[in-house]
């Protein structure tokens, strides 16, 4: 025999709308997660890109002697070294130097084609607004002041990679030295 003062138990409307609540915010949570993620997944193929082009630079850059550099990057023609000034890339300001930059071939003259090569390859990259830049800076140890080009011993040579990445401008940079050892 049943009792009529007997209820049957089930969920209040206010249960199911907190357990809601609760899955909602878990499951926004997760999703984020998933957002971001896939975000930073395609920033480290463009930076593992980046890295890839730089490299090659550099192993171009390996190859060639001082001379090769002055001719290829027209450092100096004539026996007149080319004009040292204060140039800027991704931000960063170098006294005493001189850029090359893959999207300019033609002022100074790309004589080998390294630049023509590079911009290619950047193009074949994917990047957005991509760029290589090579700042050329000379160097005398032992002297204090700046060195001019002609008479310096060592060339620092910074490689550049620039692109641009959603709203901002990413880079890598990477470094070498040529040195002319009869100075």
């Amino acid at each position: 025999m049943r009792s009529t003062s007997t209820r049957e138990r089930g969920y209040s409307l206010i249960e199911t709308l907190i357990a809601m609540a609760i899955l909602g915010s878990v499951l926004m949570g997760i999703l984020s997660l998933f957002f971001f993620g896939r975000k930073n997944v395609y920033s480290g193929k463009q930076m593992t890109r980046a890295v890839a082009v730089g490299t090659r630079v550099m192993e171009d850059l390996t190859v060639l002697t001082r001379g090769d550099m002055e001719r290829a990057f027209a450092l100096s023609t004539g026996g007149t070294a080319a004009a040292l000034s204060t140039v800027t890339v991704a931000g960063q300001s170098y006294p005493n130097s001189i850029l090359r930059q893959s999207s300019t071939t033609t002022n100074p003259p790309d004589v080998d084609g390294y630049l023509a090569r590079w911009n290619a390859l950047v193009a074949q990259q994917n990047f957005s607004s991509g760029l290589v830049s090579l700042v050329i800076t000379p160097s005398d140890p032992r002297t204090v002041t700046q060195s001019t080009l002609v008479n310096a011993p060592i060339y620092r040579v910074r490689v550049i990679v620039e692109w641009n990445e959603e709203a901002r401008r990413r880079s890598i940079v990477l470094d070498t030295t040529k040195i002319d050892r009869t100075k």
